[in-house]
């Protein structure tokens, strides 16, 4: 069994692997790949991991939405990243206009700042009852990339 194969088969989704994990082996291992194959396939596991579209391998008509789709299309998990991009803009744009202030009292954006991170917590919650692991995964990913997002210029400047 050839490892590097073994383990570029693994990347796939369960249900992809156990139709196709055979085939992918077997080729990968009979007619060698190289670093631009691995990549390609990389990339393919990737996209079969973020856009669910076993439901039209199954045969049915409409394709079954995939974790990032969800994410980008259900407005509870849609208003957290936009409060995020609010949150970040609001530091953003106190940071040039008036540098980078430090007084006894936080002010009225910092104010703004902690309720836009906060007011995300009920959406979040939201979102995350009730969904398949798959989309739950995908959306933490995503909120937290965008939570770090506001958060990093209010850690690296001190404010």
């Amino acid at each position: 069994m050839n490892r590097p194969a073994h383990w570029l088969v693994r990347l796939y989704p369960k249900a992809w692997r156990e139709r196709y994990g055979d085939e992918l082996q077997d080729l990968i291992e009979t007619e060698g790949a190289g670093l631009r194959a691995h990549c390609d396939i990389v990339r393919a596991a990737l996209d079969e991991r973020l856009f669910d579209r076993s439901s039209l391998r199954a045969g049915q008509s409409t394709p079954s939405r995939g974790a990032l789709a969800l994410t980008l299309r259900t407005p509870s998990a849609l208003v957290p990243l936009i409060m995020s991009a609010v949150a970040l803009l609001v530091v953003l744009s106190t940071v040039i206009a008036f540098g980078t202030p430090h007084r006894d009292d936080e002010g009225a954006t910092a104010h703004l700042f902690q309720l836009l991170i906060v007011g995300q917590l009920p959406f979040l919650a939201w979102f995350h009852l009730g969904r398949r692991r798959a989309h739950r995964i995908a959306a933490i990913m995503l909120h937290v990339a965008a939570l770090s997002a506001a958060l990093c210029p209010v850690w690296y400047l001190g404010l």
